[in-house]
């Protein structure tokens, strides 16, 4: 499932230094970490797209109702007035349990070992610490997840200071917030596939979809 074409060309000089340049070992780990994620279509639209594709949904369902339910929004601004600190501290909350929802979709990183599948041995015979390759699988799954997250929170976060008057100065500490969190939500995911990895596998989706660990990693988040 993972074979492709490759074009045959002569590189020049330039580009042969470009591609011979010499990188850290915990960036060459990320860096294929995230191309594995990016080129196999089924870890592309089962780990990272969801991360993406969940808070499009949230945010075209909200701005629908909001026009649907425009006097019932306008009686709940009027009660709320977000510009008071009580009110403004509560949406703040709100928003940081969606942006911890939004995280929860994103299964990088509790997919991390399981993707390994029967290849697994392979971790433990190259010459790279085990602990150098869990913090690439952490990174490669904190980029994804922060960039799914931390603009869907953006997104609502502008949303609410436009619509519903939160302060602005409230966002840079939603932005914190989002980040802090997608931290707990992939080290829990990590550390749980880690203890429980599905190795035994024949395609890319068992990994991902009939990954029970997985669940149990997104039962945790949700308590979170």
């Amino acid at each position: 499932m993972q074979e492709t074409s490759a074009k045959r060309r002569k590189v020049t000089s330039a580009e042969a230094k470009t591609l011979s340049r010499k990188r850290s070992v915990l960036s060459a780990c990320t860096r294929q970490e995230v191309r594995e994620l990016v080129r196999t279509p089924s870890y592309f639209m089962n780990c990272v797209l969801m991360a993406f594709l969940w808070p499009v949904i949230f945010i075209v369902v909200f701005a629908f109702q909001m026009v649907r339910n425009g006097e019932s929004f306008g009686e709940l601004l009027s009660m709320l007035d977000l510009g008071r600190g009580g009110a403004s501290a509560i949406a703040l909350f709100v928003l940081f349990c969606l942006s911890l929802m939004s995280g929860m979709f994103c299964y990088v990183a509790g997919t991390a070992i399981s993707r390994e599948g029967k290849n697994f041995y392979f971790m433990k015979v190259i010459p790279v610490p085990v602990r150098t390759q869990l913090k690439a699988k952490l990174l490669s799954a904190m980029i994804f997840s922060t960039a799914g997250s931390t603009g869907f929170s953006l997104i609502l976060g502008i949303i609410f200071a436009a619509v519903f008057g939160l302060p602005v100065w409230m966002l840079p500490v939603l932005l914190a917030a989002g980040l802090a969190v997608n931290v707990i939500e992939n080290c829990l995911q990590l550390f749980i596939d880690l203890l429980r990895p599905k190795l035994s596998w024949e395609n890319e989706q068992q990994a991902v979809k009939q990954n029970m660990t997985l669940m149990l990693g997104m039962f945790l988040c949700m308590a979170v």
